[in-house]
């Protein structure tokens, strides 16, 4: 759901500095508004998708990181179904987050 609500947060909110999105389609549900939302997104994101998920279909989900205006965006795709951020996911999202808040170490 972080990317139902964060992604119109994140096109609304010039302050975020980075984000990490992603496990979501365009063609979900309800969910159609999201790639005109992504269309303001100027912040480096890092988003995600899992090649498998048996909820959000691929062809939604690459539009979805298509529609992001940012010049600094990286998809990140893992194999399998759809699951939660965790472990490798996990430190990936935070570590794309913290380089660009902080820069490099």
């Amino acid at each position: 759901m972080g990317t139902a609500y964060g992604l119109p947060l994140v096109a609304a909110e010039p302050r975020i500095r980075a984000a990490a999105l992603g496990l979501w389609s365009a063609k979900f549900p309800a969910s159609e508004h999201l790639a005109g939302c992504a269309q303001h997104v100027q912040c480096p994101v890092w988003f995600t998708q899992q090649w498998n998920d048996e909820h959000f279909d691929r062809e939604g989900t690459l539009a979805l990181f298509d529609a992001i205006a940012s010049p600094d965006k990286m998809l990140t795709v893992y194999p399998g179904p759809h699951r939660l951020l965790e472990g490798q996911r996990l430190q990936e999202a935070v570590a794309f987050v913290v380089r660009h808040l902080l820069g490099p170490a």
